[in-house]
């Protein structure tokens, strides 16, 4: 028998502050032991080095640290994310102001990590904003 995905949109809550890379559950589950929210979604950057010109140079990695779950329809708050190297849009992509798609809004499974470099010449605060967790 074939059961149907149910996917269920989580939303930041506006009025929690902080710099934290976890995204903040706006949403009360029906569940309490519901695994899945935007705090299983971590986003974690440090300095990969310098670029040959002298442009700092940033590696990203966005963990599903959920071990029962997958997400999909990952955004990030990015602020004007840009980059003087590609980044491959499949992994990482600004839609609008304030507003980065991870993996194309596909799944991110059980651990799964998406890792990418970006290099400008100031580190963009990412934050995970909104997350819809896949129910299979």
């Amino acid at each position: 028998m074939h059961q149907a995905a149910h996917v269920r949109k989580l939303l930041n809550n506006t009025s929690t502050g902080g710099g934290h890379s976890r995204g903040a559950a706006a949403v009360a589950s029906a569940d309490d032991d519901d695994p899945c929210s935007e705090e299983v979604v971590e986003v974690f950057q440090g300095s990969a080095g310098s670029l040959p010109n002298g442009i700092p140079s940033y590696s990203v990695t966005i963990t599903n640290t959920c071990l029962d779950c997958t997400v999909c329809d990952v955004h990030v708050s990015c602020g004007e994310f840009a980059s003087t190297e590609v980044v491959d849009p499949s992994d990482f992509r600004r839609l609008s102001y304030g507003d980065c798609l991870v993996r194309n809004g596909g799944p991110i499974g059980p651990g799964e990590t998406i890792s990418f470099q970006y290099s400008n010449s100031f580190v963009y605060k990412m934050d995970v904003a909104a997350v819809s967790c896949v129910d299979v």
